[in-house]
């Protein structure tokens, strides 16, 4: 019976719903491994000449050499690829001539022959290496120039106290023509020596010259015995073999004892005749100009002066300092005398031969901040 047959099927297992396993490579971004430096060349003090090169050798922290790069004056150049760790540039090579290199570090330039500096990965280090002209602070020697002037009731009040800023203009002033170049500031970091202040040139270059220093000037202070002292001995070269050779008793364990024991070794001051210095009493005018005389080698004899010269009627020659203010006062032509040495110096008297017209600082210094703006924009060009 059909009906009764019973066809055999084969049971058929369900096809099972596909999975995938989805795997989606977004990529890893990896930790950077090194870092780069940016070097870049500057120079001031001089106008430099159009494709002067520099030559710098980098070295990492085991001394090997890994880069050598030349630089012109203005040009910058990186460096990547560089291990993370400290290494040392160095200019190894040099077409200015009386330069040295000066690092900028952290906000300052400062003199270094060489200079370490990190390298992190992933980052880029920036320096930038300055030369600056080399010629030392120096004052003008040769040329007599009248640094003291007068007040506008005709006389000079040679007993009156000298502020830190007026000392601080004559000494600018009194510096050769080359080393005022050099050393040129118009900024400093002194926390009351602001940009519109009448003496803020002057004491931003000696700042910049390494004569001053400190946080703060005080510049209409007036100054006393040792801080002169300590100003003027910056202009020389200092030796230990002279310091101590003269003491005073009052002057030991004194801030500025070394400078004075200088100062007073090489005949720049006197003491008094107790025995004392009195380092911290205020300097009077003339004793001033009676330092700063004997420190550019400046001494007349009143028979060694001119008739025609700018005379005062508060400084009349029975007083002590006659003659150093007269010298102080007047511009003037001069020889030095014959076989008449100046008691405890390597110089001789001078003697007048014709009073020069007066300079005019102020235009003067007009004239050389417009010098320095001139450098300047022909450096950075």
């Amino acid at each position: 019976d059909p009906s009764n047959t019973t066809e055999d099927t084969e049971d058929v297992p369900a096809e099972p719903e596909e999975e995938f396993d989805l795997d989606i490579d977004i990529g890893v971004i990896p930790t950077p491994v090194t870092g780069a430096v940016s070097v870049t060349k500057t120079v001031s003090g001089l106008v430099v000449s159009s494709g002067a090169e520099f030559k710098f050798s980098i070295y990492d922290d085991s001394g090997s050499l890994v880069k050598t790069i030349r630089l012109e004056a203005g040009q910058s150049r990186t460096i990547d690829g560089l291990a993370p760790g400290t290494y040392t540039i160095v200019e190894t090579g040099s077409a200015m001539f009386g330069y040295s290199l000066r690092t900028y570090v952290n906000g300052s330039y400062r003199p270094n022959s060489a200079y370490e500096f990190e390298v992190y990965a992933g980052e880029e280090t920036g320096i930038s290496v300055n030369n600056r002209y080399t010629v030392a602070a120096a004052l003008n020697t040769n040329d007599h120039f009248a640094y003291i002037v007068g007040y506008s009731d005709g006389t000079v009040k040679p007993n009156n106290p000298i502020t830190r800023a007026e000392v601080a203009t004559i000494f600018f002033r009194l510096m050769t023509d080359e080393s005022r170049e050099a050393y040129w500031s118009n900024t400093n970091s002194f926390d009351d020596v602001s940009a519109d202040k009448w003496y803020n040139n002057a004491i931003s270059t000696l700042q910049n010259a390494g004569i001053l220093d400190g946080t703060s000037f005080r510049p209409d202070d007036n100054i006393t015995r040792a801080e002169l002292a300590v100003i003027a001995t910056k202009f020389s070269q200092m030796s230990n073999t002279a310091a101590g050779s003269v003491t005073f008793t009052d002057v030991q364990g004194h801030w500025a004892q070394a400078e004075i024991e200088y100062a007073a070794a090489i005949g720049w001051v006197k003491g008094y005749s107790d025995g004392t210095f009195r380092p911290d009493q205020q300097i009077t005018r003339a004793e001033a100009m009676t330092l700063i005389n004997r420190v550019l080698e400046r001494a007349v004899k009143e028979d060694g002066m001119e008739e025609n010269m700018v005379a005062w009627p508060d400084n009349t020659p029975d007083a002590w300092y006659y003659e150093d203010v007269q010298e102080a006062t007047n511009s003037h032509y001069y020889v030095r005398a014959k076989n008449q040495p100046v008691e405890g110096y390597d110089f001789n008297y001078e003697v007048w031969r014709g009073i020069m017209e007066p300079r005019d600082w102020t235009e003067l210094e007009k004239s050389w901040a417009a010098a320095a703006v001139s450098a300047s924009e022909i450096i950075l060009s």
